[in-house]
């Protein structure tokens, strides 16, 4: 496929498959289906037809599938479908089923349709899936490599689908409300484990009154991971409709109006909901994470606030106002009059006695966390000295501490906390090179929408950047790639590719 200077591929139709094509598509489908039916599980004919009946679904609607599959992310561990001896969610099949209500009635218009996304970005995406499998080749177990491959290519896939949205605006609406909801849902979930005291005592805080936020992650500090790719989304589209509130037509024309009440109002909504669940997680690396986030959040808003001179002097005047609280309030001791509970969590933050060699140190009750961390840090850069360049294997994290962990650590907590270290034990200098070339290609993704004229990419590009400077720093404490979230990150980046760039004023 040629790709112009432009610098990206060429672009898909603005609509999607023709309706001929996908009702030539749903009869073939529905035929096959019924065969496979009888001939393979006639016991399961009731299941298998209203599987086709879904499959025809989403062949009239293809982003239907991308939209359970924004759901799929927070709740799909609840459905777990045994395949062998994994685990596998419903998240990828959803999005194998909208990659394929896509790719069947182009193969019978024998016209494959093109990629809207940056090279460069794809690029970055090729390279990294290139030196995990190059870190692959030779591992010890094959299988547990190829899940975390697969995590990877869910990622582009979820990116690339949601990127072909371009040119239809309602779709782009819709999954961006689902991915909204979702978040919502998981919150009211979350705060629900809080109240109930719902989980195991180690979770209890605030003398058990509560036990920490989970919701069906089942642990705090990746449900915390979420509610940070939750709230900035809801936060961008907030502070767009106060940038845009009142804005009326000029000259006969309206303003861009991309963005409708409703879907400000949907953003507040769960953006309120993702930050109290956030808080009662008692996540202090996502309460860090959220401070970065929000701290690249509003610096960004600011900055293209002074697009225009109105706008900049009502930005900068709110920014500063605000700005002017907070530090009023840390000079009157404002970490002190926060309730005693939270202050000691936030301040505990910086509580870690020995930034490196944990092996001598008195172990309490109070020291064990930070120090079982670094004992996974140290143990990392141990398997990262054995295979420099291309690590123990993806995914080998685990089947290597068992050599190398410290003394009096022999338990494996599952990855390093601590995503690079956790990347350069399992793929070396090349994979961890290629994950930050993929991570900063995002990143000028997200700085170059949120200065776009376009009301929609605009506020999706704010987003998506207080999404990778939050998960950025949490990912310096934990591994957020688990349940999915890969997706997350691609349904959110691919819609902020799909948006219009330029404003649509209404005549």
């Amino acid at each position: 496929m040629l790709i112009p200077r432009s610098g990206q591929a060429p672009a898909l139709p603005r609509r999607w498959p023709a309706a001929p094509d996908r009702r030539r598509s749903g009869r073939a489908a529905l035929l096959l289906a019924g065969g496979l039916t009888l001939a393979l599980a006639p016991d399961r004919a009731l299941l298998l037809g209203l599987f086709a009946l879904g499959l025809l679904a989403l062949l009239r609607w293809p982003w239907l599938g991308l939209c359970a599959a924004a759901f799929g992310v927070p709740f799909g561990s609840l459905l777990p479908l045994p395949l062998g001896g994994l685990a596998l969610t419903p998240t990828p099949l959803l999005l194998a089923a909208s990659g394929l209500a896509l790719l069947l009635p182009a193969l019978a218009r024998g016209q494959l349709p093109g990629l809207p996304i940056p090279r460069s970005l794809l690029a970055a995406l090729a390279l990294f899936l290139a030196a995990l499998a190059a870190s692959a080749w030779g591992a010890i177990a094959p299988g547990v490599a190829a899940v975390e491959i697969a995590r990877w290519l869910e990622f582009g896939l979820a990116l690339v689908l949601a990127a072909s949205l371009t040119g239809r605006p309602r779709a782009i609406r819709r999954l961006l409300i689902c991915l909204l909801l979702a978040g919502a849902a998981q919150a009211l979930l979350g705060t629900w484990t809080a109240l109930a005291r719902w989980g195991p005592e180690a979770y209890a805080v605030l003398g058990g009154r509560i036990h920490r936020a989970h919701g069906s992650f089942g642990q705090p500090n990746p449900f915390a991971g979420y509610a940070n790719m939750v709230w900035p989304l809801g936060a961008a589209l907030l502070l767009d409709g106060l940038r845009h509130a009142g804005q009326g037509g000029r000259g006969g024309r309206t303003a861009d109006r991309s963005i409708a009440p409703t879907l400000t109002l949907v953003g507040a909504f769960a953006a309120l909901l993702a930050g109290l669940a956030l808080l009662l997680s008692w996540s202090r690396g996502g309460w860090l994470a959220a401070a970065a986030g929000g701290a690249a959040l509003g610096t960004a808003w600011l900055a293209t606030g002074f697009r225009s001179a109105r706008l900049g002097r009502r930005t900068a005047g709110l920014t500063g106002i605000l700005a002017s609280l907070v530090l009023l309030g840390l000079a009157g001791g404002g970490l002190e009059r926060l309730p005693a509970s939270v202050g000691q969590r936030l301040a505990s933050i910086g509580q870690t006695e020995r930034a490196w060699g944990v092996t001598d140190v008195e172990v309490t009750d109070a020291n064990f966390s930070t120090l079982e961390r670094i004992a996974h840090w140290e143990a990392a850069v141990a398997m990262w000295a054995e295979a420099p360049w291309l690590g123990q294997g993806p995914g080998h994290y685990v089947l290597a501490y068992r050599r190398v962990h410290l003394p009096r650590w022999p338990d494996a907590l599952g990855h390093a906390h601590n995503i690079y270290l956790n990347l350069l034990a399992e793929t070396g200098l090349i994979g961890l090179a290629g994950f930050l070339l993929l991570w900063l290609g995002l990143l000028g993704l997200a700085l170059r929408a949120a200065g776009s004229a376009g009301r929609l990419r605009a506020a999706l590009g704010l987003g998506l950047l207080g999404v990778l400077v939050a998960t950025s720093i949490h990912n310096l404490l934990d591994n957020l790639f688990v349940h999915e979230m890969t997706v997350q990150l691609g349904l959110l980046a691919g819609l902020t590719l799909a948006a219009p760039p330029t404003e649509k004023p209404s005549p």
